[in-house]
């Protein structure tokens, strides 16, 4: 799918994608990992233990990972002056910041690309009122602004 999201980018057949992992409240089975649970059910609402923390961990190292092979494959395109990645802004989350209370507060993202030069590359900000679910518009009010689309 990476090379699909890429090669469309680069020919310019689209300039927007989405690209879900899994659903939202996944019952997905992580057996390529060792996991027999379902996500959302057996291991998300299990982080107190040791054994669901680490099959978290394995899922998000798992998500992140086809992440960065994603935008791998962007930055390999010649575009322009740079590669298809400068030109680019791809925005990742998750469902909830703590699927076990199913909150917004301190909530991930990541955001890969510099989008034409309106991001600033190899940054790391967590939003010092933490608990606010205001981070999440904030951040997604920043990633259209930045790919051009001028809402206030």
């Amino acid at each position: 799918m990476s090379k699909l999201v890429a090669s469309a980018l680069a020919c310019d057949i689209t300039r927007v994608f989405t690209y879900e992992w899994s659903t939202n409240q996944s019952e997905f089975i992580y057996s390529e990992l060792g996991i027999s649970g379902t996500h959302h059910n057996d291991i998300t609402h299990n982080l107190g233990s040791s054994q669901g923390q680490q099959q978290q961990r394995d899922i998000i190292k798992l998500v992140m990972t086809a992440y960065a092979q994603l935008a791998e494959e962007l930055r390999q395109l010649p575009e322009a002056d740079g590669n298809v990645l400068d030109n680019t802004l791809i925005l990742g989350t998750s469902e909830h910041a703590n699927p076990n209370r199913h909150d917004y507060k301190d909530h991930p993202f990541v955001l890969v690309g510099k989008a034409c030069g309106n991001i600033r590359a190899g940054m790391h900000h967590r939003h010092p009122g933490g608990d606010s679910n205001q981070d999440a518009p904030d951040v997604l009010l920043t990633a259209v602004r930045a790919v051009g689309v001028p809402l206030e």
